[in-house]
Protein backbone atom coordinates (compact mmCIF):
# COMPACT_ATOMS: atom_id res chain seq x y z
CA UNK A 1 0.00 0.00 0.00
CA UNK A 2 1.82 3.73 -0.93
CA UNK A 3 1.39 6.19 1.36
CA UNK A 4 -1.01 9.04 0.46
CA UNK A 5 -0.74 12.19 2.79
CA UNK A 6 -0.69 15.91 2.34
CA UNK A 7 0.62 18.45 4.86
CA UNK A 8 -0.82 22.21 4.33
CA UNK A 9 -0.50 25.15 6.44
CA UNK A 10 -2.09 28.24 6.18
CA UNK A 11 -0.07 31.69 5.27
CA UNK A 12 -0.39 35.31 6.09
CA UNK A 13 1.12 37.87 4.05
CA UNK A 14 3.64 35.06 2.49
CA UNK A 15 4.55 33.95 5.90
CA UNK A 16 3.22 30.38 7.87
CA UNK A 17 1.41 30.92 10.52
CA UNK A 18 1.96 29.13 13.80
CA UNK A 19 0.05 25.99 14.69
CA UNK A 20 -2.07 25.83 11.38
CA UNK A 21 0.66 22.97 10.00
CA UNK A 22 -2.61 19.94 9.44
CA UNK A 23 -1.35 16.57 7.82
CA UNK A 24 -4.51 14.79 6.38
CA UNK A 25 -4.29 11.41 5.87
CA UNK A 26 -5.45 9.01 2.96
CA UNK A 27 -8.58 7.85 4.79
CA UNK A 28 -9.53 11.54 5.19
CA UNK A 29 -8.87 13.26 1.61
CA UNK A 30 -12.50 13.57 1.56
CA UNK A 31 -13.17 14.79 4.46
CA UNK A 32 -10.46 16.83 5.08
CA UNK A 33 -8.07 18.02 8.10
CA UNK A 34 -8.91 20.97 10.75
CA UNK A 35 -6.77 22.83 12.62
CA UNK A 36 -8.24 24.86 15.38
CA UNK A 37 -6.83 28.08 17.73
CA UNK A 38 -6.22 31.62 17.75
CA UNK A 39 -5.02 33.36 15.38
CA UNK A 40 -5.02 37.02 14.63
CA UNK A 41 -5.81 38.79 11.20
CA UNK A 42 -6.61 42.35 9.96
CA UNK A 43 -8.18 43.50 7.52
CA UNK A 44 -6.13 43.30 4.27
CA UNK A 45 -4.24 40.41 5.25
CA UNK A 46 -3.70 37.88 2.32
CA UNK A 47 -4.76 34.13 3.86
CA UNK A 48 -3.34 31.54 1.61
CA UNK A 49 -3.09 27.75 1.93
CA UNK A 50 -0.11 26.39 0.94
CA UNK A 51 1.20 22.56 0.73
CA UNK A 52 4.44 21.48 2.40
CA UNK A 53 4.32 18.06 1.92
CA UNK A 54 3.23 15.60 -0.45
CA UNK A 55 3.44 12.07 -0.31
CA UNK A 56 3.71 9.27 -2.96
CA UNK A 57 -0.40 9.73 -4.16
CA UNK A 58 -1.61 12.73 -2.76
CA UNK A 59 -4.72 13.15 -4.20
CA UNK A 60 -5.94 15.47 -7.28
CA UNK A 61 -6.65 18.80 -5.99
CA UNK A 62 -7.24 20.64 -2.11
CA UNK A 63 -9.93 22.88 -0.86
CA UNK A 64 -9.40 25.12 1.85
CA UNK A 65 -12.19 26.32 4.27
CA UNK A 66 -11.85 28.64 6.68
CA UNK A 67 -13.82 30.48 9.26
CA UNK A 68 -13.33 33.24 11.18
CA UNK A 69 -15.07 34.80 14.38
CA UNK A 70 -14.49 37.94 15.61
Amino acid sequence: MRTSYLVVELRKNGTAVSGTSTTIGAGNQVTGGTSIGTWAFAKGDVLTVYVTGVGTSPGKGLVADLEGRA
